[in-house]
């Protein structure tokens, strides 16, 4: 079932703060970086994520969840294998956020990456650029520039398989049984990162493109709710039927590869395509993860706070077969 999003106003907390003490964060991660290494040390520092994109509803950014993603390219890709450096970095950014922010609202996640390694390798997209800071040196397209659409779309199929693996999804329960209180909460962040890129990946391999799929918040990329059905509905035709249960439907304004219409019970283009096991994974994946999520999240208790998600309407128990890793 598909519902609207939920709304800033609606007993969240207040936006402005939050969004206040992300960009404290930022600056203090920046401060830090370049006071304990040097700025000779950097070819770039970049941010990007959910963080910095358009906070439309909750959805967009959730406090402690969401992570500020900084990317690193340094010089010497080794420098911060130094433990007592790296030690030097986050003492003097917790330092500086504090002095600034008190008493916070929350604590901003600093994601930081070193990603020298990657830049060669083809499975790591770069994001678009619209959505990338660069906070020190070199612009972020010419670092690590958009070369290969496709090899884009083909790691957007590979993620998706990859985290959709039956006997995965199967055992994943266990990781709860062990977590009481605060640790429960470490779950919850291995959900987020699995549902998160979900409808971005979905996208990608539906033929949007690289810019539409990636450069959104998650808020744009939920459908409204639909309108309520005609006295009619379900519709009876035979061709309308694609298996028991399921209903065909037209997904627009983006195009299956063929341009048929998505069956939205099997994720299969009525006129043939090559999506099927990958859009039915992620249909799966989806309503799998985000059901252990609203569970999760209703039994989490954080140093001393309950903290409580709103429930997903129409969600249930995961679907026979379905996985992620």
């Amino acid at each position: 079932m598909l519902i609207s999003p939920p709304r800033w106003e609606n007993g969240y907390p207040p936006k402005t703060q939050l969004q206040l003490e992300v960009v404290v964060m930022l600056e203090s991660v920046l401060g830090a970086l370049l006071n304990q290494l040097g700025e000779e040390a950097f070819v770039g520092i970049y941010a990007k994520g959910s963080a910095l994109k358009p906070w439309d509803s909750p959805l967009d950014y959730v406090p402690e969840l969401s992570d500020i993603d900084v990317q690193l390219v340094l010089r010497d890709p080794a420098l911060l294998n130094d433990i007592e450096l790296a030690l030097a970095v986050q003492a003097e950014m917790e330092r500086r956020f504090f002095q600034r922010v008190p008493q916070p609202l929350h604590l901003p996640r600093p994601q930081i990456m070193v990603i020298n390694p990657y830049l060669s390798d083809p499975n790591f997209s770069p994001s678009p650029a619209a959505i990338v800071q660069t906070l020190f040196g070199m612009p972020y397209t010419e670092v690590h520039p958009l070369t290969d659409r496709e090899a884009v779309r083909e790691a957007d199929r590979w993620g998706l398989l990859e985290r959709a693996k039956p006997e995965d999804l199967k055992a994943f329960p266990l990781n709860f049984i062990d977590m009481p209180g605060k640790y429960l909460f470490h779950c919850l962040r291995q959900l987020t990162w699995r549902v998160g890129p979900t409808a971005s990946r979905v996208l990608s391999l539906l033929g949007s493109s690289f810019e539409e799929a990636w450069g959104h918040n998650r808020t744009h990329l939920a459908p409204p709710p639909p309108p309520p059905p005609p006295p009619h509905w379900p519709p009876t035709t035979p061709a309308s039927i694609c298996a028991p249960g399921s209903f065909s439907a037209q997904v627009t304004p983006i195009p299956t590869p063929r341009g048929g219409p998505l069956c939205m019970g099997c994720g299969r283009s009525r006129r043939g395509g090559r999506l099927h096991k990958e859009v039915e994974l992620a249909i799966t994946l989806r309503g799998s993860l985000e059901h252990m999520g609203n569970t999760v999240g209703n039994r989490l208790q954080a140093g001393g706070r309950v903290l409580r998600l709103p429930p997903l309407e129409g969600s249930g128990p995961p679907a026979r077969g379905s996985g992620c890793r």
